[in-house]
């Protein structure tokens, strides 16, 4: 008896979604007819959620591995389509591979059999799937720009790790992964690396992102069901570079940033800037805009030196003033110090990170001296900065926003209409296209208008926070002056640092990230002040 092969594939992607073309009823017609058949199966092949454009799937690769060992003589698939829908590789092993392998091939609802003469008709069969699966692709295409052009999530698509959906298909924040995700981005802005982070991570069990992702939506199901109690909290450092990279942790929702090469092939290409979507604070957001400055900050800086955020207080921050290079970390003896490598510089910086610390103690002491002086006069020339700055209200009467709203009710309506024409083939794609951009234009702009009609003028308690801020800041230097400066407060309350020279001829110049903010808010040259 021969041995046979049943392979089943499955996928959303060129519209395989019925429930006769499910994993289990394929299983189950295709056992059914090797019994009938008397054929022995050898084994299941099963790709499920592998587009049939793509012959690159783990399964059907692991088919093809054993027709080269030689285990099986026959393959049977419910249809073609099943198979694949690429004519020019279905073509390839239905017409030359299997037959120089003496490989039996059957797809039953086709009534094709390789063993029989009247095939003729399986090459235009396969053209028609080929064609079905572009069609698809097509409409889905188009659908997902209409889905992105009104700031919506395109279906099917998986949530932002750290995210899940609701029932309006809203990204809302995950209580099994949110929480993941605000330590990896604090973490890194306190100065873990990301080996520390992965360490803690692996410590805690949490799920890494894959088999999280199986678990919740049953994602590449081939892969991260044969993962281990080890595999699966297994974290590493692509995983949470990958995390820290993601841009829409802040609230923000990023669409069409990449475009798809071809339906045949599923590479990705990166779009330009002009043509990605960006909706500000669509969502609630995971991390707050100042912890990811750091770590755009920490990101931006190569710290290559594997040592504890603490023994190198002021890694990344230090720069030489002449060649304005990064300084690079140094241990010697039973102190650290930050040096120019520029071979090219003439005056490379070299200074201790002791001295850096009696130093940036002194300027605090200043600051706080500054501040403690000036402070009535600051406050004072913040209440004038509020009271004379001009904040302009649109105005507009009720009737005339809800005309907006009727309009774009209107607009979404037409939209929809429009879609189904296309697809209907009653209206060429050059004039959908020219269509679709107007109204989505008009849309977008009524929607601005009726954001811009609501804005209202800043609450006495947005006045009361920015007053704050000054107290919060001499607060701050007040509490460094009476505690050992670590890792985060430089960070946090250092820019940059700028040496010049070495030993007795150091130069030293201080770049203060909340002195700048306050100069940039209160239009105040704090150092300067008089």
């Amino acid at each position: 008896m021969l041995k046979a092969a049943l392979y089943c594939r499955l996928s959303r992607d060129d519209g395989d979604t019925i429930e006769s073309s499910s994993i289990a009823s394929q299983k189950k017609f295709l056992a059914e007819y090797a019994m009938k058949n008397q054929y022995v199966v050898h084994d299941y092949y099963i790709d499920d959620g592998f587009s049939g454009t793509d012959f690159e799937r783990p399964d059907f690769k692991r088919m093809i591995r054993d027709v080269e060992k030689g285990s099986i003589q026959v393959i049977i698939v419910k249809d073609l389509s099943r198979f694949g829908r690429n004519y020019l590789k279905t073509g390839f092993y239905l017409e030359e591979y299997f037959p120089q392998k003496t490989i039996k091939f059957i797809a039953i609802n086709d009534n094709y059999d390789s063993a029989k003469e009247d095939n003729e008709f399986a090459p235009f069969k396969n053209i028609m799937n080929e064609w079905y699966a572009k069609d698809i692709s097509k409409k889905i295409k188009v659908t997902h720009k209409l889905h992105q052009e009104k700031g919506m999530i395109p279906t099917g698509k998986l949530p932002l790790y750290g995210y899940t959906y609701d029932k309006e298909r809203t990204r809302i924040p995950c209580k099994e992964t949110a929480d993941i995700v605000k330590y990896i981005f604090e973490s890194f802005a306190a100065g873990s690396s990301q080996g520390m982070i992965v360490k803690a991570l692996t410590k805690k069990k949490a799920y890494v992102p894959g088999y999280w992702y199986y678990k919740n939506f049953n994602y590449n199901p081939n892969k991260y069901m044969y993962y281990d109690a080890v595999k699966k909290y297994a974290w590493d450092r692509s995983m949470v570079c990958s995390i820290l990279k993601q841009q829409e942790y802040n609230g923000d929702l990023i669409v069409r940033k990449t475009t798809k090469v071809s339906y045949k092939l599923h590479k990705q290409l990166k779009n330009d800037l002009d043509d990605v979507l960006i909706y500000r604070k669509k969502y609630l957001p995971l991390v707050d805009d100042e912890t990811i400055e750091k770590v755009r900050k920490r990101q931006s800086v190569r710290m290559r030196t594997l040592v504890s955020p603490e023994l190198a207080k002021f890694k990344g921050i230090c720069y030489c003033m002449h060649c304005k290079r990064p300084l690079t970390f140094r241990k010697y003896n039973k102190d650290n110090y930050y040096l120019c490598h520029n071979d090219l510089c003439e005056k490379k910086a070299f200074i201790s990170q002791n001295f850096l610390l009696k130093t940036m103690k002194h300027e605090v002491c200043e600051l706080v001296i500054l501040f403690r002086k000036y402070s009535t006069k600051i406050k004072k020339y913040a209440e004038q900065y509020i009271q004379n700055k001009n904040y302009v209200e649109i105005k507009a009467t009720p009737e005339e926003v809800e005309k907006l709203k009727q309009r774009n009710e209107q607009l979404e309506i037409l939209l929809g209409k429009l879609f189904e024409s296309m697809v209907e083939g009653t209206l060429p794609e050059s004039a959908y296209q020219r269509m679709l951009a107007t109204y989505t234009s008009e849309l977008k702009e009524n929607e601005n208008k009726i954001e811009q009609f609501s804005l209202v003028p800043p609450e006495p308690i947005r006045d009361k926070n920015l007053q704050q801020q000054v107290k919060k800041f001499i607060s701050m230097l007040e509490n460094f002056l009476t505690k050992d400066l670590t890792f985060t407060d430089i960070q946090s309350f250092v820019d940059q640092i700028f040496v010049s020279g070495s030993k007795r001829n150091l130069e030293i110049l201080f770049v203060y990230n909340n002195v700048n903010l306050l100069i940039e808010e209160f239009k105040c040259n704090v150092l300067n002040y008089k």
